[in-house]
């Protein structure tokens, strides 16, 4: 057989991680924008973002569209808790 199923990870593999690991050491310092579609605004989601800005040193503009099955009243909560996340110079 030509192709054979790998049955054990490497490791350094993410498996071997606690599942609520997190990388600090992230450095997006030429990413200056940022689009997202879609978004529901799950925790998972929410978080991710909240890195993303925290790795994004240079962002300047992020763009969200929601999903369509996010009310508007849960949209600008969610707004509120992405603009307390940003820098000042982030739009």
């Amino acid at each position: 057989m030509l192709f054979q199923a790998q049955t054990t990870c490497s490791l350094g593999c993410i498996c071997h991680q606690p599942p609520n690991w997190k990388t600090d050491e992230l450095l997006l310092s030429h990413l200056v924008i940022i689009e997202i579609s879609a978004w529901r605004g799950t925790e998972n989601e929410v978080a991710f973002v909240e890195r993303l800005l925290n790795w994004a040193t240079v962002l300047k503009e992020m763009m969200i569209t929601f999903h369509q099955s996010v009310t508007e009243s849960n949209a600008e909560d969610l707004c509120q808790t992405l603009l307390s996340f940003s820098r000042p110079e982030t739009c």
